[in-house]
C-alpha cells in the first residue's frame, strides 16, 4: 500500500484537520478527481469553521483546475480568517484565471493591505489593474484566456516530501535509530565488455598468436566469451575505466591510486611492411575460430598514468577502405631508443591495420623528454605521420608580412571613442528632453486637477500615464496620481478603483507618508469604513496640516458622517491652495445645506465667479433658488442644469437639479411631478445634509413614505446627525405618531427650535399646560412652531385664528398646523371648514391624533356610529391622551352605549384626573339617574381658573345636566369664549 492510499485509509477512519491538511497536498496534482471531492465535500462539512483548511481545500481545487469550488471555499477561508492575506491572493488568482479581473484587483489589493507584500501577490495584482480595461472592452473570457496563455497555472501547494522512515520503507530497507541501512541488497556487479585480445599475425611465422602467450592462459582466462572484431568496446578509454583494472575473472574493480608511474615500454611497435586491409565484417571461418580465441589469455590491464595522452578509440580505428602503398622513405631522423625499462603486461591497443599490436600504454613515454620515436608513434596514432614513408619535411623561411593597417586601427579606436561620446550626449539630451516634457505635464495635470471640473479629471489620466512613460521614478508624478484617484473617488459615481495601487507606488518611490494620507482617508471612505477614516485624524493632524488634498479628504469624510468639522477643514484647503476650487465647490454647498441660505449665500457667488458658467456653477445657483423663501416662482436660465450636462456634475452636486425641478413642480401645483423628481434625487444623494434637504421638501409636500426614505438614507449615514434626528421627528409628527418623535429627539438639545416643537406637540395632545409653556418660548410665532403656538390659545380658548390663518396653517409643512387647523375650525363652529381639511389627509386618517379629529367631525354631523368607529381605531392604535378617552365618552354616550362609557371611564381614571367625576355625573344623567348625579355633582368643586377649555365644557356639561347654579356663571365664561362651540350648543339644545 502507498504512502497515498495509508494517509487516505487513515483519513476515512478520523478526517480531523491535520489529515485533511496533509491529503489535500497530495490531492492537488492527482488528477483523482472522486478523490478531490470527496475530501472536498468532508472538509466542507467537517471544517466549516477553520480557516486553515478551507484555505488548503481552496488551493487544492485551484490546482487541481476547479474554479467554481475553488472560489467558493477561498471565499469562506477568507470570511473564516479575516486578517490573513493569504484567502485573499489566492481568491484574486481565482477570479483572475475565471476572468474577473475588477473583482480580483479589489481582492489581490486587500491582500497587500493586510500585509501580503510578496513578490508573488504584487505581480496578481498589477496583472489585475492591467487586464480591468480589457475585461470592460471584451470580456471575462479574454481575460481568462490572456491569463491561461501568459501564465500557464502551477502548483499552488508545494510537493509533499516524504519522512526518512517512509522513504526507506518505499525504496524496500529499514532505517536502524543510528540512520544506517539495513538489508540493502548488495549492488549488481559492474561487467565491463572486455574482450579478449585479437589474433596477431606474425609475419616472421605466418601464424597466428595471443599477444599473450596463449600457453599461460588459465582456466578463468579461457572463459571469456568469444568476439569479433566488431565488438571492440567503444568506451574502452573512456575516463569511468581509467584508474580501474580489470580482474582475472573479468570484474572491474577499483585500483588504488598509486604515487609511482606505471611502467610502460618505451621499445617502438615493428612498423609494417604492407599496408592493413580493409576491414570487414567477421566471416564464417572467423565464426568458427571463436573458441579458440576464446581460450587466449587476457591480459591484466595495469593502471594507466596519463588519461590525456591516450587516444580516442576514433583515432586509432582503421581504415575502412584500402590505399596504395606509401612510398619508400628515408630512415628516421631520430635519437636511438633508450634502454627499454621492465614493464608490467601491456594492455593491447586493439588497432586492426597497423601491424603486430602492441600496448598502447607501452608507448607512451612520461619521462620529462620523451624520445623521438615516442612522438612520431602518438603523431601516427593521430594520422598526423605515415610510418611508411613521405617526404621528407623541408624548413622554408617564411616570407615577410607587411604591417597591417595601424592607422586605420587607430582611427577605427577614434571613430569607436567619439561614436561612444556623440551616443552618450545624444541619450543624455534626450532624458533631458524628456524630463522637460514630463514635468510640464505635471504642472499640466496639477491645474486641472484643482478646477474641479469632471472633464478636467478624467482627461489627466491620459497624461499621466505618458508622465510615467516619459519618468517612471518621480515622486511628483506618483503624488499627483494619488490625487487623481482621490478626486475620482470624491468626484465620480462610478465604483472608484486604483487607490491602492497609487498608495503602493508612492511606497515604492519613498514619498514622504504626510503627502499620502489623503489616500488612506479616501480608501477608508470608498469601503463604508467612516470609523476607520476618522481614527486616522487624530494621528496626522498636526503631521500633515500643510497638505490641501489631507484636508480634502478629510472634510469629505467628515460630511459623510455628518460632522460640522467638514466646513472647517474644505476652508482649510483652499486656503492652503486658492487654486483647489473643488474644496470652495463643497465648502459653499455644505455651508448652505447646515446653516442656511443667508450665511451659504456669499459662498455660493464667490465660487460661481471662479467656475464661470458651468454645470456646477448652475447647480448651486438652483441650490440658492430652491432654499431662498423669497424666489420667484420659477427658476432663472442660469439655475438650471440640462440633461446631458448632468453628467458632468460631481458626485455631491449630482441631487441639486432634481431638487430644483421638484421645486419647481411644487410651486406649480404638480404635486406627483414634485414626488416623482424627489425620488430621483434621493437616489443620487451622497450625503446626509442632502438628504435631510430632500425629506424637508417631501414633508412640505405632505409624503410621508418618501420622507421617511430620505430620513433612513441620511440615518444610514450617520445615526447621529442632528439633522437627521430632528428630520426623523418632523416626519413623526406628519404621521401623528408622538411616542416616535419624542424617541427622535432624545439626547438632543431641549431649546433647539426642532425639539420645542415636538415638546410642544405632546403637551398640546395630553393638556400638560406646564410643559406647553416652557416649549412654547422656545418654538416662536414663525416658521415651525407657529400652528404650536396658535394652539396654545386654543388649549385656554383664548384668541382663535381666522378661518384664512387657519388655512394658511392646515399645510404639512407647518408641525402639527393640519391637526390645530381642525380643532380651531370646530371650536369656532366652521364644521365645513374642518371638513375640507380632513378631506386631505388621506391615510393618515387611521392614525391616534388624526382619527380623533376625524371622530369628533363625524358627531358633529350627526354620524354617531362611524364616529364610535373611528374612536375605537384612535384609542386602539396607541394614543391614550385625555382628548381621546373625552371624544370616546362622547361618541359612546351619543350611540346610547352607556356600559361602554362607564367601563371606559373605570378602565382609565388615571388620564381622565379631574375630568372622571364630571364625566360620571353627566353619564348617570344620560341614565336616568339624576338622583346620584346630584349627589355626586354636590361632592365636586368647578374647574379652577386657568384651566384648559376642554376641562371647563366637560364640567358645565355636568352642572347643566342636574340643574346645578353653578353653571350659569361657568356657561356666561364659555359663551364669551367660543360662543359656537357644537359642544355647547348641543348642551345647550338638551
Amino acid at each position: 500500500m502507498g504512502a497515498l492510499d495509508e494517509l487516505l485509509a487513515k483519513w476515512r477512519e478520523n478526517p480531523d484537520s491535520g489529515t485533511t491538511l496533509a491529503l489535500c497536498t497530495y490531492l492537488g496534482t492527482s488528477h483523482r478527481e472522486d478523490l478531490i471531492r470527496e475530501v472536498g465535500s468532508t472538509a466542507e462539512a467537517w471544517h466549516k469553521d477553520d480557516g486553515q483548511v478551507m484555505l488548503a481545500v481552496g488551493r487544492m481545487y485551484l490546482d487541481a483546475g476547479f474554479m467554481q469550488e475553488a472560489q467558493a471555499a477561498l471565499v469562506a477561508a477568507g470570511k473564516l480568517s479575516p486578517n490573513a492575506s493569504m484567502p485573499y491572493r489566492y481568491l484574486g488568482e481565482v477570479l483572475l484565471r475565471r476572468g474577473d479581473a475588477a473583482r480580483a484587483e479589489k481582492v489581490l489589493a486587500r491582500s497587500l493591505q493586510l500585509g501580503g507584500a510578496g513578490a508573488d501577490t504584487k505581480m496578481w495584482h498589477d496583472r489585475a489593474s492591467v487586464y480591468v480595461a480589457l475585461q470592460t472592452r471584451v470580456g471575462m473570457r479574454a481575460v481568462a484566456d490572456e491569463i491561461e496563455r501568459t501564465i500557464p497555472k502551477r502548483n499552488s501547494i508545494p510537493p509533499p516530501t516524504m519522512k526518512p522512515e517512509e522513504a526507506s520503507r518505499l525504496a524496500g530497507t529499514t532505517t536502524s535509530r543510528q540512520g544506517v541501512a539495513r538489508n540493502v541488497p548488495p549492488p549488481p556487479k559492474l561487467v565491463p565488455s572486455v574482450p579478449p585480445p585479437p589474433v596477431l599475425h606474425d609475419r616472421g611465422h605466418g601464424g597466428a598468436k595471443p599477444a599473450g602467450g596463449g600457453a599461460r592462459a588459465s582456466a578463468a582466462e579461457q572463459r571469456l566469451p568469444a568476439f569479433s572484431e566488431n565488438d571492440i568496446p567503444t568506451n574502452i578509454f573512456d575516463g569511468h575505466l581509467l584508474g580501474r583494472r580489470v580482474q582475472s575473472d573479468g570484474n572491474l574493480a577499483d585500483a588504488l591510486p598509486s604515487s609511482n608511474p606505471p611502467i610502460v615500454s618505451s621499445k617502438p611497435p615493428p612498423l609494417p611492411t604492407a599496408p592493413a586491409a580493409t576491414r570487414r565484417p567477421p566471416t564464417s571461418t572467423a565464426r568458427a575460430a571463436a573458441p579458440a580465441l576464446a581460450a587466449a589469455p587476457a591480459p591484466r590491464m595495469p593502471p594507466l598514468a596519463a588519461p590525456a595522452l591516450v587516444p580516442p578509440i576514433a583515432a586509432v580505428a582503421a581504415p575502412t577502405t584500402s590505399r596504395p602503398a606509401p612510398a619508400p622513405r628515408a630512415a628516421p631522423l631520430v635519437a636511438p631508443p633508450p634502454p627499454s625499462r621492465p614493464s608490467s603486461p601491456p594492455m593491447l591497443a586493439l588497432v586492426p591495420g597497423v601491424g603486430p599490436a602492441r600496448s598502447i600504454v607501452e608507448s607512451v613515454d612520461d619521462s620529462p623528454n620523451p624520445s623521438a620515436e615516442t612522438i612520431l608513434e602518438h603523431l601516427a596514432l593521430v594520422g598526423v605521420f605515415e610510418r611508411s614513408g613521405g617526404a621528407l619535411p623541408t624548413w622554408a623561411t617564411p616570407p615577410r608580412e607587411r604591417p597591417r593597417g595601424t592607422w586605420l586601427f587607430i582611427g577605427a579606436i577614434v571613430l569607436a571613442a567619439g561614436g561612444g561620446y556623440g551616443g552618450f550626449r545624444y541619450a543624455h539630451q534626450k532624458r533631458v528632453e524628456r524630463l522637460a516634457m514630463a514635468q510640464e505635464l505635471e504642472s499640466q495635470v496639477k491645474k486641472a486637477l484643482e478646477t474641479g471640473s469632471v472633464d478636467d479629471l478624467t482627461k489627466t489620466d491620459d497624461k499621466l500615464s505618458r508622465v510615467f512613460d516619459l519618468d517612471s521614478r518621480s515622486q511628483e508624478a506618483a503624488v499627483l496620481w494619488l490625487h487623481n484617484r482621490v478626486l475620482s473617488a470624491l468626484m465620480l459615481p462610478s465604483e472608484p478603483r486604483g487607490i491602492e495601487s497609487a498608495l503602493a507606488r508612492c511606497t515604492t518611490l519613498e514619498v514622504d507618508e504626510s503627502r499620502t494620507v489623503s489616500g488612506k482617508i479616501t480608501s477608508f471612505l470608498t469601503q463604508g469604513d467612516l470609523a476607520g477614516a476618522a481614527a486616522i485624524l487624530p494621528k496626522w493632524d498636526e503631521k500633515a496640516k500643510a497638505d490641501p488634498f489631507y484636508h480634502l479628504a478629510a472634510g469629505a469624510m467628515l460630511e459623510r458622517a455628518g460632522d460640522v468639522r467638514a466646513v472647517g477643514h474644505y476652508k482649510q484647503a483652499f486656503d492652503l491652495d486658492p487654486d483647489l476650487v473643488v474644496a470652495r465647490l463643497f465648502h459653499a454647498q455644505l455651508v448652505t445645506l447646515e446653516l442656511g441660505i443667508q450665511t451659504g449665500k456669499p459662498l455660493i457667488e464667490d465660487v460661481v465667479a471662479r467656475l464661470g458658467d458651468t454645470p456646477s456653477a448652475r447647480a448651486l445657483r438652483g441650490l440658492e433658488w430652491a432654499l431662498d423663501p423669497q424666489s420667484d416662482a420659477t427658476p432663472p436660465d442660469g439655475a438650471r442644469v440640462a440633461e446631458a450636462d448632468r453628467t458632468k456634475l460631481a458626485t455631491p452636486l449630482l441631487a441639486l437639479p432634481f431638487v430644483v425641478d421638484a421645486q419647481t413642480a411644487a410651486r406649480a401645483g404638480k404635486t406627483d411631478d414634485a414626488l416623482a423628481a424627489l425620488d430621483k434625487a434621493l437616489k443620487a444623494t451622497a450625503t446626509p445634509a442632502m438628504a435631510s434637504l430632500i425629506g424637508q421638501v417631501a414633508i412640505d409636500l405632505g409624503d410621508e413614505r418618501l420622507a421617511r426614505a430620505a430620513t433612513l438614507r441620511a440615518l444610514s449615514y450617520s445615526a447621529l446627525y442632528p439633522r437627521a434626528r430632528s428630520l426623523a421627528a418632523r416626519v413623526a409628527l406628519l404621521g401623528g405618531r408622538l411616542d416616535d418623535a419624542k424617541n427622535a429627539i432624545q439626547e438632543l438639545d431641549a431649546k433647539s427650535p426642532e425639539v420645542a416643537v415636538v415638546r410642544a406637540a405632546a403637551a398640546y395632545e395630553a393638556l400638560d399646560l406646564s410643559e406647553l409653556e416652557s416649549a412654547g418660548g422656545a418654538i416662536g410665532t414663525d416658521g415651525p412652531g407657529r400652528a404650536l403656538a396658535i394652539g396654545m390659545n386654543i388649549v385656554f380658548g383664548r384668541k382663535y385664528p381666522t378661518p384664512a390663518v387657519i388655512a394658511e396653517i392646515a399645510v404639512p409643512s407647518i408641525p402639527w398646523g393640519d391637526l390645530i387647523g381642525v380643532d380651531a375650525a370646530l371650536d369656532t363652529g366652521n364644521v365645513a371648514l374642518a371638513d375640507k381639511i380632513v378631506s386631505r389627509w388621506g391615510d393618515r386618517a387611521s392614525t391616534p391624533t388624526y382619527a380623533l379629529r376625524k371622530a369628533r367631525l363625524l358627531r358633529y354631523q350627526g354620524k354617531t356610529e362611524d364616529a364610535v368607529k373611528v374612536s375605537e381605531d384612535a384609542l386602539v392604535a396607541g394614543g391614550v391622551t385625555p382628548r381621546v378617552l373625552v371624544e370616546r365618552f362622547h361618541a359612546l354616550v351619543a350611540n346610547k352605549n352607556i356600559a361602554g362609557a362607564r367601563d371606559l371611564i373605570g378602565q382609565y381614571p388615571a388620564v381622565l384626573g379631574p375630568m372622571t367625576d364630571f364625566l360620571k355625573v353627566s353619564l348617570d344623567v344620560a341614565d336616568d339617574k339624576a338622583a346620584r348625579a346630584k349627589v355626586l355633582a354636590a361632592r365636586v368643586e368647578p374647574p379652577p381658573d386657568g384651566s384648559p377649555l376642554l376641562f371647563q365644557i366637560i364640567a358645565a356639561e355636568a352642572f347643566m345636566g342636574v340643574g346645578d347654579p353653578r353653571a350659569k356663571p361657568l356657561l356666561g365664561v364659555l359663551m364669551h369664549l367660543v360662543p359656537k362651540d357644537p359642544e355647547l350648543v348641543l348642551e345647550i339644545r338638551k
